[in-house]
């Protein structure tokens, strides 16, 4: 065949070599088309998560892009070093149940741990109280302003004790930075009570687990992030809105879980969460602890999100400040190999 075509004539051979370029197109071709349909779209199923509003007829705003893929190479080291500490912390008895979410708030790609375990978000659901609030605020500027009567109460028996307003009327400001800062339960029950549908269609518009329908366990570290997101993106929020409410977040108190686990310069906008569930003789069954937040590490922000049940409040304090330590070392170490 290769002396044919030496000895061929020149037309002739022109033409085949004609032939062979198309030929070697429309491969080309045809594999850029697969790997577009099918590796690209396929296997990474990026999906939009809009907002699906009844309150809009001609837009559905975009909150977040969702992707379905379940691996990230770059992640597979960590996930295994996290997921060998898991079992060893839970091997102790320093933990029950441990799930972790992070995600690079750059590029979007994620990994996780345990991630589909339900737990109770408990305080960490003051964020979505908030993001109500100021979502309120965006229709009716006086909505800060207005004053809510305030009333301590002492039965909710908190682990981490807040700092208490004093009894009387407050601004609505007053009371969210209260809630947030200082996770007090009081300012919460005062906020939720005067715009509890508001609330509840928050959970609506992020596609959050049913609130009213929720068991005491009813909400996993991925769906959490849903909330952080959605500030980080500002999707949700206008632009100014969502830049206050995490600002606010950077207040957070609470330095016993992601906080310790980082370098005391980075700023976290973060929330935790604690619970305590008993039985009918008031006897401690079992403890929960979390913590969520986005830890902004420069040129490199990124989502973390651990919940925890044990026994023992300290012990989920090292557990959670543990494994913010090995996220907050790897995104260290990738930042300076990008930099070499």
């Amino acid at each position: 065949m290769m002396s044919f075509f030496i000895q061929a004539p020149k037309s002739l051979r022109i033409i085949f070599s004609i032939l062979f370029l198309c030929l070697l197109f429309s491969a080309g071709w045809l594999t850029g088309t697969w790997y577009d349909n099918y590796v690209v779209h396929t296997l990474t199923q990026d999906t939009p998560v809009r907002e699906n509003s009844p309150d809009f007829k001609y837009i559905n705003p975009l909150l977040f892009v969702d992707n379905s893929r379940e691996d990230f190479p770059e992640y597979s080291s960590l996930e295994e070093e996290i997921e060998n500490y898991t079992k060893k912390a839970i091997a102790v008895g320093d933990a029950k149940k441990i799930s972790v979410y992070f995600r690079d708030l750059n590029s979007s790609h994620w990994g996780g741990v345990n991630k589909d375990e339900l737990y109770a978000p408990s305080s960490m659901l003051k964020v979505a109280v908030l993001l109500s609030y100021l979502k309120l605020s965006e229709k009716n500027p006086d909505t800060l302003s207005k004053n809510i009567l305030y009333q301590r109460k002492d039965t909710y028996g908190e682990y981490y004790t807040p700092k208490y307003l004093t009894n009387g009327n407050h601004s609505t400001l007053e009371l969210l930075q209260n809630m947030i800062i200082e996770s007090d339960n009081s300012a919460m029950s005062a906020l939720v009570a005067l715009h509890q549908d508001e609330i509840i269609k928050l959970y609506q518009d992020l596609q959050l687990p049913d609130l009213l329908e929720s068991a005491d366990d009813f909400m996993s570290v991925e769906d959490y992030s849903y909330i952080f997101r959605a500030l980080y993106n500002s999707t949700y929020l206008k632009r100014n809105f969502s830049e206050q409410a995490l600002k606010l977040l950077t207040y957070t108190k609470f330095d016993k879980g992601i906080v310790a686990g980082v370098s005391a310069s980075t700023t976290i906008a973060h929330k935790f969460g604690e619970h305590t569930l008993t039985d009918t003789t008031g006897k401690i069954i079992e403890r929960q602890l979390h913590d969520c937040g986005i830890i902004y590490y420069p040129q490199k922000p990124y989502l973390l999100c651990v919940m925890t049940k044990g026994e023992d409040f300290k012990n989920l304090e090292t557990v959670i400040a543990k494994i913010s330590e090995m996220v907050f070392t790897f995104t260290k170490n990738i930042n300076i190999r990008d930099t070499l």
